[in-house]
């Protein structure tokens, strides 16, 4: 291996009670500087580790969760680290991709290479199961935080000094989520800050000895951040508060100029939903009033073109016998689908 990147980078290793996955893999990397954090093993871990030249072992002696491990390793880098590797303890990822990460982000500039098992030449052994699981999980990141990124989870990454320095300060702000959910939160925040990054090709192994440490609680986290800190639940609750402003005024102006008020109702629904998703779910600020009415023309054309397909879609099922009130709530679907989408990609870029 070259000695040059040995010098630039530490290793970190999350662990908890895994001795026996250890003994395969700390002999493949007995030439790098690795951080090991375990959270209270009681399998031999500690004895394992401790006294290797390479290894520095920090013990905190209790679950605290996998990416606080990762928190605590950027707290203990050397001064000379410009880059720093994440890397599961449970043989999934494989040592021997480490040096051309390495070099890919750094010919690259990154602040965060993602091992991805869901980009050209990535692939995965895991459980059908635990595909689905995963797979799930990385569509509902992209569709909450209008990313491209195909493998939010992956825990297999390269990160930049000026990153890893990063998440610790924003960490004192707000805390990032201890658990899995981490994960995805810390590459929220570097998308929101504007650091660069890719993915890299892996391939995801099925894990060696012993169980995951993946619990319901943990899925439960992920479901609760990207509710929270994604677009999609705002934007699907500023979609309901322009039913309620449609509704309102349509009450209000039909008797007064009859079906006239349905235009009026459905353009004020319109603006009203652009205002709130303006300020509320995507916070843009700053574009000028030029740019801001051009947003807001496209976001009309957008809507026009979602009613569209909620109507081609309703007379299309109802052409083959589908009840009235099914055929419309697929329309209705497909419609918020297009007008999300369209959103968030040309109205609000991310």
């Amino acid at each position: 291996m070259p000695e040059e990147p040995k010098r630039r980078f530490s290793i970190i290793i999350p662990v908890l009670n895994e001795k026996k996955n250890l003994e395969n893999l700390l002999p493949k990397l007995n030439a790098y500087r690795l951080i090991i954090i375990d959270d209270g093993s009681t399998d031999g871990t500690p004895e394992l580790c401790l006294g290797k030249d390479n290894v520095l072992f920090i013990e905190r002696g209790k679950k605290m969760g996998l990416v606080s491990a990762v928190l605590e390793g950027f707290r203990n880098l050397s001064s000379d680290d410009r880059y720093i590797v994440t890397i599961d303890s449970d043989s999934s990822h494989d040592p021997e991709s480490i040096d051309s990460m390495i070099r890919y982000a750094e010919s690259r500039k990154l602040d965060l290479l993602i091992g991805s098992r869901y980009v050209k030449g990535g692939s995965s052994e895991d459980s059908i199961s635990r595909k689905l699981m995963s797979k799930s999980a990385n569509i509902l990141f992209r569709l909450a935080f209008s990313s491209r990124i195909r493998d939010a989870t992956s825990g297999y990454r390269v990160y930049s000094r000026e990153l890893a320095d990063f998440i610790v300060s924003d960490n004192k702000i707000q805390a990032v989520s201890p658990s899995y959910a981490g994960q995805v939160d810390i590459l929220r925040r570097a998308l929101s800050a504007n650091f660069k990054i890719e993915e890299f090709p892996i391939r995801f192994r099925k894990r060696g000895e012993g169980n995951s440490k993946l619990r319901t609680g943990d899925i439960f986290q992920y479901l609760s951040l990207v509710s929270r800190k994604g677009y999609l639940m705002r934007y699907v609750l500023v979609g309901i508060s322009g039913v309620i402003v449609n509704e309102m005024l349509l009450k209000a102006f039909l008797g007064l100029i009859g079906n006239a008020s349905e235009v009026i109702a459905v353009e004020a629904s319109v603006i009203s939903n652009f205002v709130l998703n303006d300020k509320i779910t995507f916070r843009t600020t700053g574009n000028g009033s030029g740019k801001y009415f051009l947003r807001m023309l496209k976001y009309n054309v957008f809507n026009l073109g979602g009613v569209g397909i909620n109507i081609a879609i309703f007379l299309t099922l109802i052409n083959f016998s589908f009840n009235p009130l099914i055929a419309n709530l697929f329309g209705i679907i497909v419609a918020f689908a297009f007008t999300y989408l369209t959103s968030i990609s040309i109205v609000w870029r991310r």
